[in-house]
């Protein structure tokens, strides 16, 4: 019976020393809203407030009110600094720790004067890129990074070789073998042509100037000047008199032909002579051939002069004169249109001609 007695007193001493702790008596701080503590007017350096807004401690630091928690509220260790648990700002994995992004408010531009360089390493410092021609340089320790060159593909099926550029754009390559004796070359733009290997030559051509035109003598049976018409004169050329025709230059060789074709009216068979003059000096005859009917004396008679002054000098001067071989009467005009004469000059010129393979 005294144990039991015993025991309700204990209990009934220990509910009234509980009862003995009054909230009211505990210590407390003035308390004020975030508005209502801004609000204070001259409030005293070392003053301390709670609060209610922000559930933190505040004291005043002779300017402004700072909070006295130093460390965040999420941060909790075991008083050896070995154990922390994670809360709103804080993200835990195994061993790691890192800060939730979206929990920092309102973002991370609030976190300010980070050092931009803890240490001498260049390997892991943030760099300034800038690009020149195909490579990029490096701001911080230096160096530079050479841009890769697209990479090339050849199609076995159709041969050609593809690349594709930095715009993902597939384009054909033109490649032109270097080797000895190809033709094809590469331009400026990138396209092969083909190299033709030219050379240069002076060789000498014959140039001829041309003068023509008909005998019209009244008689080349008369031993005197054959008498011609001018119907075509070359540059250098020029015709005076009744057969005087001149070339102004140094030609290399004079071609002469003449064709007189005459009827014959006397009375006995004729042959004319037609004489070659340069400069006075006789060079070349031709004769006459007589086609006889077999019963009279009439007929035709074609005399010729085919030959080349090879040494005509510098501006010769050609006449012509008809001869008979006697001095009988005969009448033998000369059919103009079937009696052509002319004289062609040749000279020598250079001329450079380009030569290819």
């Amino acid at each position: 019976m005294k144990k039991i007695a015993f025991t309700i007193l204990l209990l009934m001493i220990s509910g009234i020393s509980f009862a003995q702790i009054d909230g009211t008596l505990l210590l407390g701080l003035t308390r004020a809203t975030t508005s209502e503590m801004n609000a204070i007017s001259n409030p005293v350096e070392g003053s301390i407030i709670y609060n209610t807004t922000e559930k933190m401690v505040y004291q005043f630091d002779g300017s402004k009110w700072e909070t006295t928690n130093q460390l965040p509220a999420d941060l909790a260790d075991g008083d050896d600094d070995t154990k922390y648990s994670a809360g709103k700002g804080l993200q835990l994995s195994g061993t790691s720790i890192s800060v939730k992004q979206s929990e920092i408010t309102p973002d991370w531009s609030n976190i300010k004067n980070i050092p931009s360089n803890l240490d001498t390493d260049n390997s892991n410092e943030i760099q300034k890129l800038t690009k020149s021609g195909v490579k990029i340089n490096l701001s911080n320790g230096g160096g530079s990074i050479e841009e890769t060159a697209t990479a090339m593909k050849q199609n076995t099926d159709d041969g050609k070789i593809y690349f594709i550029n930095e715009a993902e754009t597939t384009y054909i390559a033109n490649v032109v073998s270097e080797d000895n004796n190809n033709e094809l070359k590469t331009g400026s733009d990138g396209g092969a042509y083909f190299e033709l290997n030219s050379k240069t030559q002076t060789i000498k051509v014959d140039q001829s100037d041309l003068w023509a035109g008909q005998v019209n003598d009244t008689d080349i049976h008369s031993n005197g000047t054959l008498s011609v018409s001018q119907t075509r004169a070359d540059s250098g050329w020029s015709f005076s008199g009744a057969s005087t025709i001149k070339y102004t230059g140094t030609p290399d060789y004079v071609k002469i032909d003449v064709m007189a074709v005459a009827n014959n009216t006397g009375n006995h068979w004729a042959q004319p002579h037609i004489k070659v003059f340069r400069n006075g000096t006789e060079i070349g005859e031709g004769s006459g051939l007589y086609m006889d009917d077999s019963t009279t004396y009439s007929g035709r008679t074609t005399t010729t002069v085919n030959m080349i002054d090879p040494n005509p000098g510098t501006n010769p001067v050609y006449t012509f004169t008809t001869l008979e071989d006697d001095n009988r009467t005969m009448n033998n005009a000369t059919i103009s249109n079937l009696s052509p004469i002319s004289l062609l000059a040749v000279n020598k010129k250079e001329v450079v001609v380009s030569i290819s393979n």
